[in-house]
């Protein structure tokens, strides 16, 4: 889910912070992008067009879905093996 922008924060503020936060979670950049200007024009109650809706709305399942399917992630490190000896 994406994040919100802070009472008083600044608009290129939030969208650095937020992009870097979507980025982070394994969100491609272009997405991240999208996502972030809509949240933030949705908190200021900027209006939406039905299509930027609905896109919006489809971005969040999308991330999601993409958040939900992701495998976990393995602690160890190419050429390691699992008992942390090398191969």
């Amino acid at each position: 889910m994406p994040i919100n922008p802070s009472k008083g924060e600044r608009e290129d503020d939030f969208i650095s912070r937020c992009i870097e936060t979507e980025i982070s979670a394994g969100i491609p950049q272009d997405q991240a992008i999208a996502i972030c200007y809509s949240t933030w024009r949705e908190d200021k109650g900027e209006k939406l067009t039905q299509q930027e809706k609905i896109s919006s709305k489809l971005k969040q399942i999308n991330h999601t879905h993409y958040l939900e399917t992701q495998p976990s992630i393995n602690s160890t490190y190419p050429g390691e093996v699992s008992s942390g000896s090398k191969e």
